[in-house]
């Protein structure tokens, strides 16, 4: 058999061997080498273009593990909503942690949006197919972002500080709000002082009252809790408290009556004819309250027992009919003595606040009267000079201060057991690197020079070396 062999030179036009075009590509090796670096650094300077044009996202993820949290609820009862995460008070809080001017770019890049899993979702569905309700999904983990170009300011490693922050500032202001005392308790002895006794004996006992009521209900919600610090409980803490306002404050008033019941008595009724005048319409809100349910009560009392077995039992006659009446009518009961109940309750919370609130109003009357009295009630009593009553008030306001440093060592240590992970980050934030962003656009940029490179080595002609 026969084969014909060519040469490179004896090739038809259109055809070209895997030799020649070995030799094309290394006699325009530096052509295409050079092309290929064009286009590296033009990849390059394309990728930090585009990049630094692109939004960077830079997120957070975090779980919320707080008592009432499925309710959707705080401890201290009020609405949780998701931009609590970002409120503005909290956004400024971490800015002013990083020394960072905050902008309207950078706050209203900040979104919060809730993750929810699929499994719920796919159950939710379900249930909509079924033809059953379904209640709202609700879900305890939320993501904070920030998507902002990379060329804008703050950069994105300070982006990465700053949701860590928010996420600390909102914990802070949790912890703030829903277990540690307020910042005002204390300021009672800036507001007054004793040469208005009455406006004095007021602000105090209703502070130190307040501060009872606090107390008493971390007793009652978490009675095994001992701080480790003052080796305190919160029954002890409501003794300390209660012995603090039975000794030292109400014997230091005692005295103070004596020498100081008010040396300005006009300013003093004109604070109490306010303060009697708002007590009166929260009186009759009150009685208004205590009205509407004492009439729904009585209207629930009156309604006849037996009306809706009686009623239900005559209309149905066969033993199916009458065994599912039945079964409503056990329902029916139900819902009357929830009911009941219910009103009995509200009734006698309205009758409470109503009581306290006249006896705030009765107490004012009477303080009214005292000043109105031609002669003070504690004339002829020896009488105290202003360096003693000054002394009495700082040593008041000093024994006070130490009680109220007990309690919120006693509220940081429980803060710190029963509310550590109330708040935790469970994906860290952090922002994608560009150096691989940009080495992936130079690559592609030199492949596609230098693929142009090769092909116009292949596609022009070597000329013959004589």
């Amino acid at each position: 058999m026969n084969t014909t062999t060519h040469t490179p030179q004896e090739l038809p036009d259109d055809e070209i061997s895997l030799w020649d075009i070995y030799t094309r590509i290394k006699r325009r090796f530096a052509l295409i080498l050079g092309l290929t670096c064009v286009g590296l650094g033009l990849g390059i300077i394309t990728g930090i273009v585009v990049v630094n044009a692109r939004s960077v996202p830079v997120s957070v993820r975090v779980q919320l593990a707080f008592p009432g949290m499925e309710k959707l609820t705080y401890p201290n009862g009020q609405k949780f909503d998701a931009n609590d995460l970002i409120a503005p008070d909290v956004l400024l809080a971490a800015c002013k942690k990083l020394d960072m001017t905050p902008d309207y770019k950078l706050l209203n890049s900040i979104m919060v949006s809730p993750i929810i899993s699929e499994e719920a979702i796919k159950g939710r569905d379900k249930r909509l197919k079924a033809g059953e309700d379904a209640p709202p999904i609700t879900t305890s983990e939320y993501q904070i972002s920030i998507n902002l170009p990379r060329y804008a300011t703050p950069d994105p490693s300070q982006r990465v500080l700053l949701l860590n922050q928010i996420v600390a500032a909102y914990q802070e202001k949790f912890t703030r709000n829903n277990v540690l005392l307020g910042q005002n308790y204390g300021k009672v002895f800036e507001g007054a002082d004793f040469s208005d006794f009455l406006v004095y004996e007021i602000m105090l006992n209703s502070e130190i009252q307040t501060l009872v009521d606090f107390i008493s209900a971390q007793k009652t919600l978490f009675p095994n809790f001992r701080s480790p610090r003052t080796g305190l409980t919160f029954s002890e803490i409501l003794k300390v408290v209660e012995i603090f306002q039975q000794t030292r404050v109400y014997n230091m008033l005692g005295k103070v009556w004596n020498s100081a019941f008010s040396k300005q008595k006009e300013e003093s009724i004109m604070k109490l004819n306010y303060s009697i005048k708002r007590m009166q319409e929260q009186e009759k809100l009150r009685q208004d309250e205590v009205t509407v349910i004492q009439n729904l009560l009585g209207k629930s009392e009156e309604r006849d027992k037996n009306y809706v077995f009686a009623k239900r039992v005559a209309e149905k006659s066969s033993e199916k009919d009458l065994q599912s009446s039945f079964d409503q009518q056990i329902v029916d009961a139900l819902i009357a003595a929830d009911t009941m109940n219910l009103l009995t309750r509200k009734a006698l919370e309205a009758g409470l606040a109503l009581t306290d609130t006249q006896n705030r109003l009765r107490q004012l009357e009477d303080r009214k009267k005292m000043l109105e009295a031609p002669t003070a009630p504690n004339a002829g009593a020896p009488a105290l000079s202003d360096v003693q009553l000054v002394e009495m008030q700082k040593n008041l306001q000093e024994a006070y201060k130490s009680i109220l440093t007990q309690v919120q060592v006693c509220l940081e240590d429980f803060a710190n057991q029963y509310y550590a992970n109330a708040i935790r980050i469970t994906v860290p934030s952090k922002a994608k690197s560009i150096y691989l962003q940009i080495l992936i656009a130079g690559i592609i940029g030199a492949g596609a020079c230098g693929s142009i490179g090769a092909g116009l080595s292949i596609l022009i002609p070597v000329k013959p070396r004589n």
